[in-house]
């Protein structure tokens, strides 16, 4: 389960599926938005190639984010639909 939506401050991060790499994510990417949408179990693993940091808000605020604005909702609504695409041609 994942309760913590996560945006790259620094650092790089290896996103994986099944032992097999999906992306590498970088300053001003994320993740964790597409089980906090679903109220899912996290599709992937993500693991820290470097030192890093990363900006958090739990499940709570994250929700609050995408319902108090339209943009911030269709945004990621339509990101985690495109991810959840490419997660099924693996």
């Amino acid at each position: 389960p994942n309760a913590t939506f996560y945006l790259v401050e620094q650092g790089q991060f290896l996103v994986a599926r099944h032992g097999s790499r999906v992306a590498t994510l970088r300053t001003g990417d994320f993740f964790g938005e597409m089980s906090l949408l679903g109220n899912n179990l996290a599709s992937a693993d993500v693991l820290s190639l470097s030192p890093g940091l990363c900006l958090t808000l739990d499940a709570e605020h994250f929700h609050r984010l995408v319902s108090g604005s339209f943009g911030a909702g269709y945004g990621f609504d339509a990101i985690a639909a495109l991810r959840r695409n490419e997660l099924e041609q693996l």
